[in-house]
């Protein structure tokens, strides 16, 4: 057995010793899954499992197993990366251990895990959101970061964070008014609280929003909770210290976003185009291969050509929106190949930038690719706050609210096509971003404004 199995075990076993704590765990609800997708599963009173071993820097940043449970709209699925470091996966997987000892409720009955995570040389930023369920009913959701120095194989604190020595005196103040105006908490209690506090463990900077930080602390003492959350907007944080952030704004200067379409070539698309041309604002269009198929040659050609005519760009989301996951790697590579290829017959432009549907993709797939690999940081579809239900029955309005809401200078965004509440949001979105002062733009010129952007790597958004 390879070092890399022996590791993805190690890492589960340790999450199996985590459940063993929980009891009448209900039903298998993985019957369906594809278990040889996956290197390792253990289960205990049928919860099960499964982890798949990643490789770090190369590996795709989000590989959560996902199945729907017959018991409603409950959700499972647990899983995280293992490095071949032995020393950096034991640092983590007892971390992660720790914290979920910590977080899964007693009455739990089954947990979900999703973790996204960002790699740099010397770092690694990990985030993760724990779903808790009791027979198939939501319980509740917690989020929890992990910040790693690999070269040293330890844990960041708060202050290396921050990059600031003398942050805390200037963050126990702010916490102080925190308590007072969010909790109710008289001044002479939240001032003898906050100055006994050591520094922070418990905290997560927010990178798919308006940005700052969560930090968690114990509060029972003020009769609040074990993990009681102060947030700390991004312009309080900045005052602490110097944060370096997972994924920095673009600069003051150049405030850009990028807005993506998925779908295919329709007269949605083209109510799209006369958009983004009425309000000067270019995106990248994301098209199928089998829909360029279905039309006419002359039709497609014209789609892609007024697509281009404007400065938009064209990528590929694959010939037939499989997910990749559930697909060989020749299959896969056969798809995309097939996309590439019909794209280029019809407009002679070879799509520069891919996005894999689901945001799934074999770590062996990028490593291979020639083109970048596009996840995305706003898409409402996935939005937790907004639920299963997602921006159905919505107003324009108030989606444009809900993108406004996520979306920060360098973020890549998602538009369906196929979902009315979100196109019908675009004009109201794109006025308001410009109003902002944030430039529209293509993926590949989002990338063109950061340092380094090789081929063969999965972006969320603008990299550092």
């Amino acid at each position: 057995m390879t070092k890399c199995r022996l590791a993805c075990l190690f890492l589960v076993l340790c999450l199996v010793l985590v459940s063993c704590q929980k009891q009448d765990r209900g039903p298998d609800i993985h019957q369906n899954l594809k278990k040889d997708s996956y290197i390792a599963e253990q289960s205990y009173n049928n919860l099960v499992f499964y982890a798949d071993a990643l490789d770090f820097p190369d590996a795709s940043g989000f590989h959560a197993l996902r199945t729907e449970s017959d018991q409603g709209s409950c959700h499972e699925s647990l899983c995280f990366p293992v490095h071949t470091h032995v020393a950096l996966t034991s640092l983590i997987s007892n971390k992660l251990r720790e914290r979920l000892d910590a977080l899964i409720p007693e009455k739990a009955t089954l947990v979900k895990l999703d973790f996204n995570y960002f790699a740099e040389e010397s770092r690694y930023d990990f985030s993760f959101v724990l779903d808790a369920y009791q027979n198939g009913v939501y319980l509740d959701s917690f989020y929890f970061a992990l910040y790693v120095n690999v070269e040293e194989v330890r844990f960041l604190s708060l202050g290396e964070l921050l990059e600031s020595e003398n942050y805390l005196e200037h963050l126990k103040a702010y916490m102080t008014d925190y308590l007072i105006a969010q909790y109710g908490i008289s001044r002479e209690s939240a001032v003898a609280f906050t100055s006994k506090l050591p520094e922070p463990e418990d905290f997560r900077l927010i990178d798919d929003d308006a940005g700052g930080m969560e930090i968690y602390i114990d509060a029972s003492s003020l009769g609040l909770g074990k993990r009681t959350m102060i947030e700390v907007p991004e312009c309080k944080l900045y005052s602490f210290g110097t944060v370096d952030t997972a994924y920095d704004p673009v600069g003051q200067k150049e405030r850009a976003v990028a807005i993506t379409f998925e779908g295919g070539i329709s007269d949605t698309t083209l109510s799209i185009l006369n958009e983004l041309k009425k309000q000067n604002a270019q995106g990248t269009f994301f098209v199928l291969g089998e829909t360029l198929e279905e039309a006419h040659a002359i039709t497609a050609t014209r789609a892609l050509n007024s697509i281009l005519e404007c400065g938009n760009e064209i990528g590929n989301l694959s010939h037939s929106y499989q997910n990749f996951l559930q697909m060989s790697q020749a299959d896969v590579l056969q798809s995309i190949e097939k996309t590439q290829n019909l794209v280029y017959t019809l407009c002679g432009v070879t799509p520069r930038v891919l996005r894999p549907p689901y945001g799934g993709i074999q770590d062996g797939i990028v490593k291979k690719s020639s083109q970048f690999i596009i996840h995305w940081s706003v898409n409402l579809q996935q939005d937790r706050e907004l639920g299963a239900k997602g921006t159905k029955g919505m107003t324009a309005q108030t989606v444009a609210e809900c993108y406004l809401k996520k979306i920060r200078s360098g973020s890549i965004v998602v538009i369906h096509e196929n979902v009315p509440e979100e196109v019908q949001a675009l004009p109201i979105l794109l006025h308001q971003l410009q109003e902002k002062g944030y430039r529209l733009v293509t993926v590949s010129e989002l990338l063109s404004l950061a340092d380094k952007t090789p081929v063969g790597t999965i972006y969320k958004s603008k990299p550092r």
